[in-house]
Parts: structure tokens; C-alpha cells; sequence
């Protein structure tokens, strides 16, 4: 059951890809388990970070939810509603309530299109203004994401990668979707630049109260924008809990390596990362999955897949010596 405080409620989804192996006509076909039974939940005005190593699964279970990609598996319910298999106008009407800002601003956005006709597509099609109010909407938009009007009649490639970034941004809030999914938002710009786009997240946040799904593999930002968080290795949650308790007192191994992966300014010697790299996602390892990997791996870690579980009140992790 969902709670009436809960805004997303994601269980045991699912979704794989079939994957070529070996050469054109010798080859056979693999399957690729990209998320592999994720479930958790977003509160009403909360922010929820899913993070990890690249390739583990986050951008696909982000685009699930927002309705881009199809699950094998599993179900996602906005608001108690199931919006898995919602088609046709049902899907155009609950994509209102959910948007996605996109990595890249620069291949996200159509250079042929001004900014102003971008940011008032989707305001077009679910027909929020007339055309008479449609200017002065966009330029409100931009108005909130920092930029004046003189940018509605800039194109994309006249941009910076931050003015790009807060296009995308205004684009998405334009609709005041009640959930916004953030995928790797700041991660293309400088450093400074990601600062302010953070900021200006959150004051947003603030003021248009929507629920926010931020994937990241920056744990700095994620600490600095988050309330809490689950942890995706190889298409599976292996641990979640609030951002202080995480960052305090990791229980994972995984989140623990990562956390000491984190750079630290000021410090000249290199901190320690997790050792090797990740498995191939079709050959994954009996038992635990980042076993290979692990400086407490025993001998259960091979025989036996930890369950995700709850270790300590309100976290979880999946772990046999958590």
C-alpha cells in the first residue's frame, strides 16, 4: 500500500535488453539485466538520490518512471496509481505530473529551434495558455531559471553549457509537474557552474514544492541536495538510507568504497577507490554481485545472493556482514 505522503512508489521493477555476442552471423544473443528488482519510494517534497558507477542502471530505471522506456517488469505508482501501463491521452496527462531534464543540454535541445519555441512546446501541446498569454509564460519560465527575456529569441548553440542547462530546466518546470527527475543535471558543467545550478535548484524546490528524483554519481552534490538515497550496483539497490546516515556510517561495502573514492580538496595524496573494475553485467558473479570486489567477501558471498533488507532502523542494505 502507499502511503498518502508517498509520491512515487517503485516495486520490483524490472527491465532487460537482448545483446549480441560474438561476431555478425556466429553470434548469439545475451540478456542484459539493466534493473533487476529496484524497489523504493519518494515522499511528497523529497528529494531521493540514486546513485552509482556508470553503466548500474540508474538513467534506465529514471526513464521508466518518467514513461520513456518501457519495464519488462514490476510496477511504478504515482499517487497510488499505477502508470506503467498507462497509454494514449492517459500517458499525455500524466506526463504533466512527471518530467525529465536530460544529461546533455546541447543533443537534448533542437538547434533549430529558438529558446522561446522550445520552452513553449510543451505548454502548446498540453495546451496550459492561450496563444495570446504563450510569450509571457515562456518569458516568466526563463524568469525563474535566471535568464531575461533577450534569451526567447536566442538559439541553443548561442548558449553556455549552464544557460543550456537552465533552458532544460525551464522547459521541464514549465508544465508544474508535482515530480522531476534529474539525470546527471550539473555533470557536463564546470564546477562553479554546477554550484549555481544547484542553488538554483533548490531555492525552486523550495518554492514550486515538486518531489525530485536526483541521479548523480557525485556524491558531493548528492550530499549537498539530497535527503536520502539508494545505492544501484549492477541493476540492483543495495542499500538506502538518509543522506546523514550514509555519509556517516556507510553499511555496504559498495557505498563505503565510493564514499572514500569522493575527491578531498586540499589533500594531496590520492584517496583509496574500490578495487578493479565492474563485472561484466552478463557474466554477473554467483552470490553476491560486487564480491569480486569486496575486502569482506567470504565464503557466503558466493554461495548466497544477499537480500535487501533492513539492518538498522529506516536503512537498508543488501549485505551479509552489514
Amino acid at each position: 500500500m502507499t502511503s498518502n505522503d508517498t509520491i512515487i512508489d517503485v516495486i520490483n521493477l524490472k527491465k532487460s535488453f537482448p545483446v549480441k555476442t560474438g561476431y555478425f552471423f556466429s553470434g548469439k544473443t545475451a540478456i542484459l539485466k539493466a534493473v533487476d528488482n529496484v524497489s523504493f519510494s519518494v515522499k511528497k517534497g523529497e528529494t531521493c538520490a540514486l546513485v552509482g558507477e556508470s553503466g548500474c542502471g540508474k538513467t534506465t530505471t529514471g526513464r521508466i518512471i518518467a514513461g520513456l522506456a518501457p519495464a519488462d517488469g514490476g510496477s511504478v505508482k504515482f499517487e497510488g496509481r499505477e502508470i506503467l501501463n498507462l497509454k494514449g491521452g492517459e500517458l499525455r496527462k500524466q506526463r504533466k505530473n512527471i518530467q525529465f531534464i536530460f544529461q546533455d543540454p546541447l543533443s537534448s535541445l533542437n538547434p533549430r529551434m529558438s529558446i522561446k519555441e522550445i520552452v513553449a512546446e510543451p505548454l502548446e501541446i498540453h495546451k496550459i495558455v492561450s496563444k495570446s498569454e504563450l510569450y509571457d509564460k515562456v518569458v516568466s519560465c526563463l524568469s525563474e531559471v535566471g535568464l531575461d527575456s533577450s534569451f526567447a529569441v536566442r538559439f541553443p548553440h548561442q548558449l553556455s553549457g549552464g544557460q543550456r542547462q537552465r533552458v532544460l530546466i525551464a522547459r521541464a518546470l514549465s508544465l508544474s509537474p508535482s515530480f522531476l527527475i534529474a539525470d546527471e543535471p550539473v555533470s557536463a558543467l564546470d564546477v562553479s557552474i554546477q554550484a549555481q545550478v544547484i542553488n538554483m535548484l533548490r531555492d525552486l524546490r523550495e518554492k514550486l514544492g515538486f518531489s525530485c528524483l536526483f541521479i548523480s554519481h557525485d556524491l558531493a552534490v548528492v550530499r549537498n541536495f539530497c535527503q536520502k538515497a539508494a545505492v544501484m550496483y549492477l541493476g540492483r539497490i543495495v542499500e538506502m538510507a538518509d543522506i546523514q546516515s550514509l555519509f556517516d556510517n556507510p553499511l555496504h561495502p559498495y557505498t563505503k568504497g565510493l564514499l572514500e573514492s569522493v575527491p578531498d580538496v586540499g589533500r594531496f595524496e590520492r584517496k583509496p577507490a574500490i578495487k578493479g573494475d565492474p563485472p561484466d553485467p552478463l557474466k554477473i558473479p554467483s552470490g553476491c554481485s560486487f564480491r569480486p570486489r569486496c575486502p569482506k567477501a567470504e565464503k557466503i558471498c558466493e554461495e548466497k545472493e544477499p537480500v535487501l533488507e533492513e539492518k538498522q532502523q529506516g536503512r537498508t542494505a543488501a549485505c551479509h556482514f552489514a
